[in-house]
């Protein structure tokens, strides 16, 4: 009997120990990645409101209508809506960086990174344009 509680009594010191050891051993680890993004991607569509926009009050001289801040994988889609019937379609103007291109289609739909645009109407014998500003930022 007394052989037993000192191997038991061995038992228990010896496990003891072993998990005292173990504890000592574990290491910690403190990430520095950066979290995963929390933001899903999108196509966004903005319905521009031709009538309103175009004859809203003046901006001052350089600055946008409209101003649309975007997620940097996000699609921006403009969508005109409400043109006047006196108003011809044109075309867009599009300057990305030092970049100008002209595009034929009344919905643009493919913009992605920063942007000036220009939607471009002949009106009479004058020209109507609505500017747009597209900001992109990083995701969240």
């Amino acid at each position: 009997m007394i052989r037993i509680r000192a191997v038991f009594a061995t038992t228990i010191v010896v496990t003891v120990l072993f998990a005292a050891a173990c504890q000592k051993d574990q290491l910690t680890v403190h990430s520095t990645a950066a979290p995963p993004s929390t933001h899903a991607c999108q196509r966004h569509t903005v319905d521009l409101n031709v009538d309103s926009l175009s004859h809203s009050t003046p901006n001052p001289p350089g600055s946008a209508k409209l101003t649309v801040a975007l997620c940097s994988c996000d699609t921006l889609v403009l969508n005109p809506v409400n043109i006047p019937l006196d108003y011809m379609f044109e075309h867009w103007i599009i300057k990305q960086g030092t970049v100008f291109e002209d595009y034929d289609q009344l919905v643009l739909d493919t913009i992605t990174v920063n942007s000036e645009l220009w939607l471009e109407f002949n009106h009479g014998m004058q020209n109507q344009h609505v500017r747009v500003g597209v900001n992109v930022d990083p995701c969240p």
